[in-house]
């Protein structure tokens, strides 16, 4: 039995090794962007009904109060007015990241008209097109597609091109929930304690050809999906090949790369099939969101303590922090733990959302 355990073991790493090998642009690994990383960071959406006026005077708060990098969302619709909103931003001394969602790309109502084949299939053989998992918006790109990576890397260089743009920040870059955070199941009367084949992706043509490719088995025939490991490593390694070739391509063009992933590795690899400590970017934005877990405040320095022991060093880790969610008087106590943790700072959901109380005390605390 220890024998055939070590056989199955040796497998997922060949498979691996050559999984990576077939769908990696380059077998060299890009370094890392060197430059120092600001210390706090908060998302924003562009809001275009504020003036120029009010643009410049919200990023002078938002530097007094102590952050000093935007992750600004990027709606995919008028560039040059998201280009005046980012270089005010500039102006006013921020770092200004472009914050996009990748495999979920919100809005994109061509892509599924012009390529109803890139989305991702469920166990079940249903396209999230016409059956989108939870809510409507949830419509996902599988990047075994042919022509998927190259149309993400493609649209995130041309970005990152722009010298009003820092840096680039990655957003659903992952599946679908397989099983959603235990907060958040009873809002869609869910009790899900195990993978049903409706939240289960992705089983498209290319997935199973790939695999069946690498092992000899289609994993649509699989009576375990969520047992067998060789299946479970081949979506981490889908998620993780697409990560490292948007970062190489990005870096090349002298920009960093930063992402939101979900808050600890194991809890990322169970709910979405994300394993971020494998991926070559400059930081992660793990979403320490912990009534999404049932969890207390404190929370927040075990789930950061588990993502900076796994980084072991080799990326910097800025705990995200839901804002609505920090009572009064609570910032010191959040940030706290998330430095007690390990953090090397902390990212604030969301900017646009923030009261001037919240202002207020942040800054103290980040004076602190």
């Amino acid at each position: 039995m220890r024998y055939i355990g070590l056989t199955v073991k040796l497998l997922v790493f060949i498979l691996l090794f050559e999984f990576f090998s077939l769908n990696s642009y380059s077998q060299d690994s890009q370094i890392p962007v060197s430059t120092q990383l600001p210390a706090n960071w908060a998302w924003m959406y562009p809001h275009r009904e504020y003036s120029d006026h009010a643009w410049r005077k919200e990023f002078r708060k938002i530097h007094k109060a102590g952050i000093q990098g935007i992750l600004m969302l990027w709606r995919g619709t008028d560039l040059s007015d998201y280009e005046r909103i980012m270089r005010m931003g500039q102006s006013e001394g921020l770092r200004m990241e472009v914050w996009i969602p990748v495999t979920n790309p919100h809005g994109k109502q061509n892509l599924a008209q012009e390529h109803p084949e890139w989305f991702m299939i469920n166990r079940n053989g249903e396209s999230c097109l016409d059956h989108p998992p939870y809510i409507s918006s949830y419509k996902w790109l599988c990047p075994n597609q042919p022509g998927v990576k190259e149309y993400l890397v493609d649209t995130l260089t041309k970005l990152a091109r722009q010298d009003w743009v820092d840096g680039v920040h990655l957003d659903y870059i992952r599946y679908p929930d397989v099983i959603l955070p235990q907060g958040i199941q009873p809002k869609y009367n869910l009790v899900q304690d195990h993978e049903f084949p409706e939240y289960d992706f992705c089983y498209c043509d290319q997935c199973r050809k790939k695999f069946k490719k690498l092992t000899g088995t289609d994993p649509g025939e699989l009576k375990d999906p969520a047992h067998n490991e060789a299946w479970v490593q081949f979506r981490y390694q889908t998620i993780t090949t697409l990560v490292n070739e948007i970062a190489n391509a990005v870096h090349r063009e002298g920009k960093t790369v930063t992402a939101a992933v979900f808050p600890t590795p194991e809890l990322a690899k169970k709910l979405v099939r994300q394993d971020w400590v494998h991926w070559d970017i400059d930081a992660v934005m793990p979403m320490m969101y912990h009534k999404y877990y049932n969890q207390p405040l404190e929370w927040i320095e075990q789930a950061t303590r588990e993502g900076v022991t796994k980084l072991d060093g080799h990326t910097p880790l800025f705990s995200g922090l839901f804002v609505t969610w920090i009572q009064r008087g609570d910032f010191t106590k959040a940030i706290r733990y998330a430095l007690d943790g390990g953090a090397s700072g902390v990212c604030l959901f969301i900017a646009n959302r923030m009261t001037r109380r919240q202002w207020r005390e942040l800054k103290k605390v980040t004076k602190k």
